[in-house]
């Protein structure tokens, strides 16, 4: 079973709603940048069909890439990183700003 963090989950469930994000009156996101920024906390390899994860991050992040479509958000590639984020803050940055 997959789920996202509690704190990202409780957003997802408090903002996207119905007649905000999507329906025939929810049209918040539409338009919107959304990218993830993931720590995987391992060794990208590991995602692979062959890794330890047996799956790849693209198919992990499929269900984040279907919820931007559905509220017709436009999704930005995701920046990933071995380590932790806030050790390489400053590349998130740069990930970020242009978004």
């Amino acid at each position: 079973m997959s789920c996202p963090p509690a704190l990202l989950k409780e957003w997802l469930d408090v903002v996207l709603t119905a007649g905000w994000a999507y329906g025939p009156t929810g049209n918040r996101m539409k338009g919107r940048k959304i990218a993830l920024a993931i720590s995987i906390g391992d060794k990208e390899y590991n995602y692979q069909k062959d890794g330890g994860v047996t799956f790849t991050l693209d198919e992990l992040i499929t269900p984040d890439k279907a919820t931007a479509i559905w509220y017709h958000a436009m999704y930005s590639v995701a920046y990933v990183t071995e380590d932790v984020i806030r050790e390489n803050a400053q590349d998130h940055i740069n990930f970020i700003e242009p978004l």
